[in-house]
């Protein structure tokens, strides 16, 4: 019992740590995008979802989203609670591959956060993408999500990372390839 307990406070200071790195290092490298309204690219057409925008993504196999937006935002493109949503579905991610790799050490749970919220992918996605960025990141979440339940969860892991996968792939599919690695 008390090794349960143990373990469960260590799990708790490595999400609490996975989640305030992440944010450091998305905010030093987005905060700017989500503290102001300059949509650019695709952003400028996608400003309110519900205008066509949802319906296009269900044409691009992107399924899920208008489910996910209104489980967990609004139609409209709000970037500062994308911005939150996004750190948090990234920190997440980066939560779970520091238990799938059994990572101690602080630096190297520091570098993750870095490469998971700093990488040009992510990047990319934040400048021009801005509208779909914390779907996106919800994607990476779920195909990652994938894997720590194949790894963990002994008979419905298979299944559960299987409907994670789905998730994945109605959302975004080229996250696909972060589960396959």
């Amino acid at each position: 019992m008390n090794n349960l307990k143990n373990e469960w406070n260590q799990n708790k200071k490595k999400l609490c740590f996975a989640l305030a790195v992440t944010f450091a290092w998305g905010m030093l490298t987005h905060g700017y995008g989500f503290a102001q309204s300059a949509f650019s690219h695709d952003s400028l057409n996608e400003f309110n979802g519900s205008d066509g925008g949802n319906f296009w993504k269900i044409q691009l196999g992107r399924f899920v989203i208008p489910a996910y937006r209104a489980v967990f935002r609004t139609d409209l493109t709000l970037p500062w609670m994308i911005g939150i949503l996004s750190l948090l579905w990234i920190g997440l991610a980066v939560y779970l591959v520091i238990r799938i790799f059994n990572m101690d050490s602080k630096l190297t749970m520091i570098l993750t956060a870095g490469i998971f919220a700093t990488n040009i992918t992510v990047t990319a996605t934040a400048a021009t993408y801005l509208h779909d960025y914390d779907c996106d990141m919800f994607a990476m979440f779920c195909a990652v999500a994938a894997v720590y339940c194949w790894r963990f969860l002994a008979r419905s892991g298979i299944l559960w990372g299987a409907m994670l996968i789905v998730l994945a792939l109605g959302i975004y599919q080229s996250y696909i390839s972060v589960t396959v690695v």
